[in-house]
């Protein structure tokens, strides 16, 4: 755990909710000249997203206080921690840094579609079932 995993939020949304929303935002001649954020407007906190994982997956998690500089000096030079935890260093930034997006200007022109940013809650354990059933698949994507 670096920083306060309380108070920074993770924004997770599917790629299909992403897909969707391109397509539909491109399409729309007033959208000329809007910003949209793709995120979700409720994302979960750092803490939250551990308890879900947990629940999801059946295991009990155990939360380690440690710098952001250590846990990342860790993940590159202790040996098999990072085959362990699946993660990148570079990744520990995003689980640190208070990121808020404005999605108001998304939210409006979406819901008119019904397009909207489902819940990571409702989509986890099909997440999970993938991860388990492709066990191979580590987090190159990440990188």
């Amino acid at each position: 755990m670096v920083g306060d995993p309380t108070s920074v939020c993770v924004n997770l949304v599917p790629r299909d909710f992403v897909i969707d929303a391109i397509s539909h935002l491109s399409s729309l001649d007033e959208s000329l000249g809007e910003v949209y954020q793709l995120a979700d407007p409720n994302p979960l906190t750092v803490d939250q997203l551990i308890d879900l994982v947990g629940k999801t997956t059946g295991r009990r998690v155990l939360r380690v206080p440690a710098l952001r500089s250590v846990a990342k000096a860790s993940l590159d030079y202790v040996p098999g921690l990072q085959a362990l935890m699946q993660i990148p260093s570079a990744a520990i930034d995003y689980f640190a840094h208070p990121t808020y997006y404005a999605t108001d200007n998304a939210n409006r022109d979406l819901d008119t579609a019904g397009i909207t940013v489902p819940r990571l809650e409702a989509y986890m354990p099909r997440l999970v079932e993938f991860v388990r059933e492709n066990p191979d698949i580590g987090s190159q994507a990440m990188i």
